[in-house]
């Protein structure tokens, strides 16, 4: 697809424009009755990096970093779907409607019985306005399974999805299967909420036929076209910009001979398309469907109105009416743009316009605008195989040189890193003393960005714990930046420290555990070896713990310790997450055998311990190194790196390289902060925050390709509001990038790129003033209740901690010589200490016993889901301008309470965040101060049985940093 997008710049315009326009609806939501506007953004930020990927070699796209970052967007994106799929979908009682009239006779087209919904207002009944083959499979399904309901639903669109991997199987007979393996979560189950699954059948059809047409024609080829195209116009909308920008293609500039022929395809098309109509009237279809979606007014009546990014503006100014023609009249240009383009930019240049001008955003065919550009990406693959034939197959492959059966087994090991870190624990730790010991022959080679002298060799990478070997693939160039000192310490790895040091932190917890008796529930089990192999083998210890939220959430930082005591002594990031796992289970198991093996503590303590403790070591490892009492005093927020640098002294190590790019900021000033709930006022806001970029070659002229197994971003920001000399809010962000991959092209004049493509981690925890005496001193569990107040509405204040797991991280950088402009975007599967937005809302009306033992108690639920974070940050001449953007959503862990004959309203809890957030900042000359100013808007919604909650804030910033 690139060779033929002379029209880039104009996708890429649209792509800006959508995302400006869409972050402005969700910032000011203008339009009366319009609900959800971060659909809008979120289609425009998933089409931006739809984008990309289309616009990368097939070489790349085919990839090992490509792949991991699809399979687990694939994954997160269909745990995401399944989590939240329900029962009482508005999709699945609307087809049980159609269903109802089919059988007693009427047509669901005329018959005003059809179920639609209405968010804030209810049900509605109407006339069905999906096309008609909408209906074939599921009322298939329905006859079959003789019931229906959300998983027959669902099951009916998963099997559908499997045949469009069968045909993208077929129609690839040349390149392995195994290639398109990672791109398969997505589609099985990027969407399976709503009935995408035919027009994604029809498109994968069509553009089979297409390649088929194209390497063998045959007379009839075009007819079989016309037709698919045909019933893929009865589907839901998205064939039919296909259809359009095809036909457009195929008549651009040709004789009148060829218009005929094209015009002859288009009627075959509506012939087919009436043929599926007639049964039920071909007007009342086109009634109830091409002009229910384009009149808003309409629309309006039967469906919740999601404002797009041309209907939201329009609806917002009063001009609906002229939607249809403005939508007609952009889509036609955008046609008339491409139509001399080649053929699948074409075809995805109609898409995504129409996905930008379409009512509402529809991100269920996200996996259908993915699937084609899986097939344009294997055609040019193809091509390229073709074009070199006669080359060696071992300088012809995908992945640069590497044999086939190599990346496939990397792409399957990177998306599933956690269990294979676990694996290579075992083999490890042997062979690296073997390289680590002073017996060892050979120096170590260090990482270098000058070029290798002739007939240097670089060994092979292999899968393991000690992630610090030599970088692959690294090219440089005339005019490459002098050589860099290596990335591994001469001095040897000090692993018996490290379990000595942990080791006496964990002995000192647990006598200190068992020396107080701090939580009276904490006496679940005794200490028998029955009670103790029921609790442990026979699971009946597992359960979601009843702590209050600050010790809760603090088991994160308990993790991080754990985390320094290997990072601090040598150890790699795996190994020294590794440490911190076994630390965490030790302690639950066998150090608070008295009580239930906390799965949220597992979680938080082990799995959470790399987020916070990689860049709490990277960065107290940068603040050790740096001259100037400040700094060095700054190094003290490790002091894990301290000890071991001082039991060190004798023997320094040369360990340290100056990160790529960093940047250290101490802030104070003011903010203001306006609440939907009448809370208005004026705070002193500081904090701390530090970022770096670790690779050394980051921004330095030469070409750079190599896999990333360290650190590549470590974040920490740490920010308070204060007002009266009490703290209103506080926040806590970290981050972490260990793996991925990095390509660097930058020009001795300094203009250039760097893109990195991997998977990362991060916390955040948050929390604002409690004001209910309960909220401000939680009470523990069986005691005394009446401290709890609960004859008055409750009056919990916002609180969250949440941990990204894993997931993809996408950062791109643009250099210029006097500029630099950053993008990047993220996608987290989520375990979260979420304070449930309806409660107080929701015990207004009820009485909230029998809830979820913290959610009685505490106000906050153990929730899952994920986050979205995308943002952008300008740099030019002592001028910044940033803005990010922030959609998250979590549903409650409804088993495995801790007290779970005490929870008799198991009630489900559902929360959602977006936040938008858009500042400016200006470096005053010949200093190290910075003005700033940020603006940030934060919604919450929360769901509690039928109680639904709202909150919003708008916050503005103004202040001083000093910037080192």
């Amino acid at each position: 697809m690139r060779k033929n997008d002379g029209g880039s710049r104009v996708l890429a315009g649209a792509l800006i424009i959508g995302l400006a326009v869409s972050l402005l609806l969700l910032v000011l939501e203008p339009v009366a009755g319009g609900r959800h506007y971060e659909y809008a953004l979120v289609l425009c930020l998933a089409l931006a990096a739809i984008a990309a990927l289309a616009s990368v070699s097939p070489r790349t796209f085919f990839g090992k970093a490509v792949a991991v970052f699809v399979l687990v967007c694939g994954l997160g994106l269909g745990a995401g779907n399944l989590a939240v799929v329900s029962s009482d979908a508005e999709i699945v009682r609307a087809y049980q409607s159609v269903f109802d009239a089919l059988d007693s006779g009427r047509n669901p087209y005329t018959s005003g019985t059809i179920f639609h919904e209405i968010e804030s207002f209810g049900p509605v009944y109407g006339n069905f306005n999906y096309p008609p083959l909408e209906i074939a499979p599921y009322y298939l399904a329905y006859r079959i399974a003789g019931t229906w309901n959300m998983t027959v639903l669902a099951v009916t669109m998963v099997l559908i999805h499997a045949l469009c991997c069968l045909a993208l199987f077929r129609m690839f007979p040349a390149i392995p299967p195994v290639r398109f393996l990672p791109f398969l979560p997505m589609f099985l189950l990027g969407e399976i909420k709503t009935n995408a699954a035919l027009a994604f059948l029809l498109t994968a059809l069509v553009l089979w036929a297409i390649r088929r047409a194209a390497e063998c024609p045959r007379p009839g080829d075009r007819y079989v076209i016309a037709v698919l195209f045909g019933l893929g116009a009865m589907t839901k909308f998205l064939t039919l910009p296909l259809m359009v920008a095809y036909y457009a293609r195929e008549a651009a500039g040709k004789s009148l001979r060829s218009l005929a022929r094209a015009g002859v395809d288009i009627l075959v098309v509506l012939a087919t398309a009436c043929l599926v109509m007639a049964p039920f009237g071909v007007v009342n279809v086109m009634k109830n469907t091409a002009l229910f979606n384009v009149v808003l007014e309409d629309r309006a009546v039967l469906t919740t109105f999601y404002p797009n990014v041309l209907s939201g503006p329009l609806a917002w100014l009063g001009l609906q009416a002229i939607y249809p023609l403005a939508a007609l009249v952009l889509f036609g240009l955008v046609i008339r743009a491409f139509r001399k383009s080649g053929l699948y930019t074409a075809l995805f240049s109609a898409v995504t316009a129409s996905l930008l001008l379409s009512s509402t955003p529809e991100p269920q065919f996200l996996p259908i605008v993915l699937f084609l550009v899986v097939v344009a990406q294997g055609t040019a693959l193809e091509k390229e195989a073709s074009a070199g034939e006669g080359r060696d197959r071992t300088s012809a492959g995908v992945d640069g040189g590497r044999r086939v059966s190599l990346p496939v087994k990397r792409t399957v090991a990177a998306g599933l890193a956690l269990v294979l870190l676990a694996v290579s624990a075992a083999a490890g730790p042997a062979a690296e003393d073997d390289r680590q010991g002073p017996t060892r022959t050979g120096p170590r080679v260090p990482f270098c960005l000058a070029s290798r002298p002739p007939g240097a060799v670089i060994g092979g990478a292999r899968f393991s714990l000690d992630t610090q070997g030599p970088p692959a693939e690294v090219i440089t160039r005339p005019g490459a930046p002098p050589r860099f000192s290596g990335l591994i310490s001469p001095a040897r790895k000090k692993r018996a420290r490290a379990w000595i040091e942990l080791g006496a932190l964990t002995l000192a917890s647990s006598v200190d555990y068992w020396l107080r008796n701090a939580f009276p529930e904490d006496k679940d089990f005794r200490l028998d070896f029955d009670s103790q192999f029921s609790r442990v083998f026979l699971l009946e210890g597992w359960r979601f713990d009843s702590n209050e939220f600050s010790v809760n959430w603090a088991h994160g930082l308990a993790g991080a310790l754990y985390y320094q005591f290997g990072r601090a002594n040598r150890q790699s990031w795996p190994y020294s997450w590794l440490m911190a796992f076994a630390a965490s289970t030790w302690w639950e198991i066998v150090g608070e055998t008295k009580e239930v093996i906390a799965i949220n503590d597992e979680i938080m303590t082990g799995l959470g311990a790399l987020a916070l403790g990689e860049p709490w070591y990277r960065i107290g490892h940068f603040l050790c190194h740096q001259p100037g009492p400040l700094m060095r005093g700054l190094g003290f927020l490790d002091p894990a790196v301290k000890l071991n640098h001082w039991l060190d002294r004798r023997y320094p190590a040369d360990d340290h390289v100056q990160p790529g790019w960093h940047e250290i900021k101490l802030f104070a000033g003011g903010r203001r902060l306006s609440s939907s709930d009448a809370i208005t006022g004026t705070d002193v806001y500081f904090g701390f925050e530090a970022r770096l970029t670790s690779l050394p070659e980051y921004g330095r002229p030469g070409a750079v390709r190599r896999d990333v197994r360290d650190a590549f971003k470590s974040e920490i920001t740490l920010d308070c509001a204060t007002r009266g000399g009490r703290t209103e809010e506080t926040r806590f962000f970290t981050k972490a990038v260990p793996w991925g991959r990095f390509v660097q092209e930058i020009g001795p004049d300094g203009r250039g790129s760097a893109l990195f493509l991997g998977f990362g981690s991060a916390f955040e925890y948050f929390k604002k003033r409690p004001l209910a005496p309960y909220d401000m001193d939680p009470i523990p569990v069986w005691s005394d209740l009446s401290e709890l107040r609960l004859e008055e509405p409750r009056s919990f204040t916002d609180k969250l901690a949440i941990l990204h797991l894993a997931g993809p991280v996408l950062d791109w950088t643009v250099f210029r010589r006097a500029s630099r402009f950053r993008a990047f975007v993220e996608a987290y599967l989520d375990f979260a200490l979420v304070n449930a937005t309806a409660l107080n809302d929701y015990s207004r009306l009820h009485d909230i016993a029998g809830l979820k033992t913290t959610v009685f108690y505490y106000g906050y639920y153990y929730g899952f889901g994920g986050t979205v974070t995308a943002g952008a940050r300008l740099d030019w001449k002592g001028l910044n301008v940033r803005g990010l953007v922030d959609l998250a959503a979590w549903g409650s862990a409804d088993l495995l309470d801790r007290f779970p004959a005490d929870v008799t309203n198991n009630a489900h809890l559902s929360d959602t965040r977006a936040r938008a957030l858009a500042g400016l900042a200006w470096r005053i000359p010949r200093t190290s101060f910075e003005l700033f100013f940020d603006i940030e808007g934060v919604r919450r919604r929360g769901s509690l049985a039928e109680v639904r909650a709202v909150t919003l804030e708008k916050k503005a910033y103004l202040g001083l940093a000093f910037v080192f």
